[in-house]
C-alpha cells in the first residue's frame, strides 16, 4: 500500500520516464518537503536508474555542510527562498553528478497538498546544459511562488 494517491504515482512515473529517454539523471534537494518527493520516486519500481540521490536539508547548518550553499546567501535571502533553493539545487547536482536536481521551497508543509508534490509552487529544477534554466511549476501563478505561510 502506498502513502501517495494513483494518480500522483502516474505523474511521478511519467516524469521518470520523460528524464530517462533523454538519458538524464535526477538529484533532489529538500528542506520542509521533508524527504517526500524522494519518497514518491523510490516507490516507483526502476526509479534507481533515473533518481540516484536525494538529500533531507532542513537546518541551515545542513544546507551548508551537504550542499555547501554560502552563509551569506543563507543570511541574505532566508532559507525559503528562490535563491536559497537554486544553490540546494546546484549542490545536489553538483555532488551527485547528475544532470537535473529538483530542490523546493514555500513556507509550509501544511499548505502543499499531494498535487503538488511534483508540480510544487516553489520548484527549482537546474539542467546542466548551455540551456540551463528554472523551472517553475504552473500552479506558481495561483498563489504559488513559495511565499504560503
Amino acid at each position: 500500500m502506498s502513502l501517495f494517491p494513483p494518480a500522483l504515482l502516474a505523474l511521478a512515473q511519467q516524469q521518470l520516464q520523460a528524464i530517462s529517454a533523454r538519458g538524464e539523471i535526477l538529484a533532489t534537494a529538500e528542506s520542509c518537503t521533508g524527504g517526500l518527493i524522494a519518497a514518491l520516486l523510490t516507490e516507483i519500481p526502476g526509479s534507481s536508474a533515473v533518481f540516484t540521490h536525494g538529500v533531507v536539508s532542513y537546518a541551515n547548518a545542513a544546507k551548508i555542510s551537504l550542499l555547501g550553499v554560502d552563509a551569506a546567501l543563507l543570511a541574505a535571502h532566508g532559507a525559503v527562498s528562490r535563491e536559497v533553493a537554486a544553490a540546494m539545487a546546484e549542490g545536489v547536482r553538483a555532488r551527485a553528478g547528475a544532470t537535473l536536481a529538483l530542490a523546493t521551497w514555500f513556507r509550509s508543509v501544511r499548505a502543499v497538498s499531494w498535487r503538488h508534490i511534483v508540480m510544487m509552487p516553489g520548484l527549482c529544477c537546474r539542467p546542466v546544459s548551455p540551456r540551463a534554466r528554472e523551472y517553475r511549476s504552473p500552479l506558481e501563478g495561483e498563489g504559488g511562488g513559495g511565499e504560503r505561510s
